[in-house]
C-alpha cells in the first residue's frame, strides 16, 4: 500500500514538473538509457534511447508548449519496486506560440525500475498534435530546426525510416523499415516485465494498442 501511494505521488509529481517547464527534474527523474516514444509524423514525433537527447526534446517540446498544463486524471500501476508498470491518464491545456490554443487528451505509460523510468511511451491525438505544429511553419526559427534535425539523426530506426515533417515545412523522406518492429519489441518486451508468471491477461503493451487511434 505504502508503495502504492508512493507511485502515485511520484506520477503527478512528474506532471507538476511537466507544468511548470521544469525539464531538467523530468530528465533526473530518467535512467542514462531509456526507451522514450513520441508518436506522430511531425516535428515532436521520435524513438529515443538516451537520457541526454531526451533532454533536447524536452527543451524543444517547451519551445512549442511554453506554458503548457497538464491536469492527471488516473493514475494505474503494476508491479514491484525493482519494476514497475504505471498508466498515467491526463489532460493538456496551452497556448500556442501564435497566440492559439491548443488541447489534447492522451496516456503515458511509464516502466519504472528502481525508482528511475526506463521506458516512457505516449499516446494522443498526434492528428490534433501535428496540425498545430504545421501552424507554426517557419515562426520557431532555425535554431529548433537544427535541434529538430540532431534529434531525428538521432533517432531509433523505428522513427529514422518514417517520413517526417519539421515545423518548417521541410520534410525528410525516410524509408519503411524494420526498424519500428524493433521499437516496439522492446516496449513489449518491457510490459511483459512487470505482469506476473501464471497471470492470463495480455501484456500492456498489446492491452493499449488501441489507444493509437484515439
Amino acid at each position: 500500500m505504502f508503495y502504492r501511494r508512493f507511485v502515485h505521488r511520484k506520477a503527478r509529481w512528474i506532471f507538476d514538473r511537466f507544468s511548470d517547464g521544469d525539464w531538467e527534474a523530468l530528465v533526473d527523474s530518467e535512467a542514462p538509457e531509456l526507451v522514450f516514444e513520441y508518436p506522430g509524423k511531425h516535428a515532436l514525433g521520435t524513438t529515443l534511447n538516451d537520457r541526454d537527447l531526451v533532454g533536447l526534446w524536452y527543451q524543444r517540446f517547451f519551445r512549442f508548449f511554453p506554458d503548457i498544463k497538464f491536469d492527471v486524471k488516473n493514475v494505474l500501476m503494476k508491479g514491484t519496486p525493482l519494476k514497475t508498470t504505471v498508466v498515467v491518464e491526463w489532460e493538456a491545456h496551452a497556448t500556442m506560440p501564435d497566440g492559439q490554443p491548443y488541447d489534447n487528451q492522451g496516456v503515458h505509460i511509464l516502466i519504472i525500475e528502481k525508482a528511475k523510468a526506463t521506458g516512457i511511451r505516449v499516446y494522443l491525438d498526434t492528428q490534433k498534435k501535428a496540425a498545430k505544429l504545421q501552424s507554426l511553419a517557419g515562426e520557431i526559427g532555425t535554431a529548433d530546426r537544427e535541434l529538430g534535425q540532431l534529434l531525428v539523426s538521432s533517432a531509433l530506426p523505428g522513427v529514422a525510416d518514417q517520413e517526417v515533417r519539421e515545423p518548417s515545412g521541410d520534410q525528410g523522406h525516410r524509408r519503411e523499415g524494420e526498424g519500428q518492429v524493433e521499437a516496439h519489441a522492446v516496449w513489449a518486451s518491457a510490459a511483459r516485465g512487470s505482469v506476473q508468471a501464471g497471470e492470463s491477461e495480455a501484456p500492456l503493451a498489446d492491452r493499449t494498442r488501441h489507444l493509437q487511434a484515439v
